[in-house]
């Protein structure tokens, strides 16, 4: 029986690592991926596939080489987290919901490895409160518009960090990453992308083939796709 395709894109949240390759199953999904960029959506089989992350033009020496068991029918951001040294991916579930197009759901997903548990504040009112490092929220619906958004430690009222004017388009759904260090370099930053049924390029899925690993160093018109394999 044929089983439906999920879409994977990868968000690049590794501190200190540069421009990156990303393989899905040997084959190139992204060259030259920024730090704090996401790749493009591609089209995959569900089960064992394998990830292999490398500086920007090399092929030896994976910064990350790891098999991710992703479900079938699902919209996926896997992001690349943790230290250089100890490289790991987190897989978060985009679920595609109708939205209230009066109204702007939002979730935090902190991505810090150093940072401490954190509140996420919108405009001085907290939304998201304890939010310790690898978790995702929920949504919460607030009002689009411009909002002024800030992260404090869960124990304490200090800000570590803010961002003011961020924009929220009414009918939309947002993730907000809290991506860096917290005491290191680059920084801890706020960014945020939105979710949405994924927009693909024309290109094949690529084969599960999935050699022995190898060890590690240390939107606008949405058009669906579903593929069979």
């Amino acid at each position: 029986m044929p089983t439906i395709n999920s879409f994977l894109e990868v968000l690049h949240a590794l501190p200190g690592a540069g421009e990156v390759d990303v393989y899905i199953n040997e084959e190139l999904l992204e060259e030259n991926l920024a730090y704090k960029g996401m790749s493009r959506f591609l089209p995959i089989g569900p089960g064992n596939n394998r990830i292999q992350v490398f500086a920007a033009g090399s092929k030896t020496n994976p910064i990350l080489d790891t098999e991710v068991e992703l479900p079938p029918s699902s919209v996926i951001t896997l992001a690349i987290i943790g230290m250089v040294s100890e490289a790991e991916v987190l897989p978060i579930l985009q679920p595609v919901n109708d939205i209230n197009p009066r109204e702007v759901e939002i979730r935090f997903v902190h991505l810090s490895p150093d940072a401490p548990t954190l509140n996420l504040v919108l405009n001085d009112n907290s939304v998201f409160s304890s939010v310790g490092y690898k978790q995702v929220t929920d949504y919460s619906v607030i009002a689009p518009g411009e909002h002024n958004v800030q992260l404090r430690p869960s124990d304490d009222l200090d800000i570590i960090l803010a961002e003011n004017n961020l924009v929220f388009s009414a009918g939309k759904a947002y993730t907000i990453y809290g991506v860096g260090l917290n005491d290191g370099t680059p920084g801890l930053e706020i960014i945020y992308f939105e979710d949405g049924p994924p927009v693909l390029e024309n290109k094949a899925v690529p084969k599960k083939e999935l050699p022995p690993k190898v060890s590690s160093r240390n939107k606008s018109s949405v058009k669906i796709v579903i593929t069979y394999v």
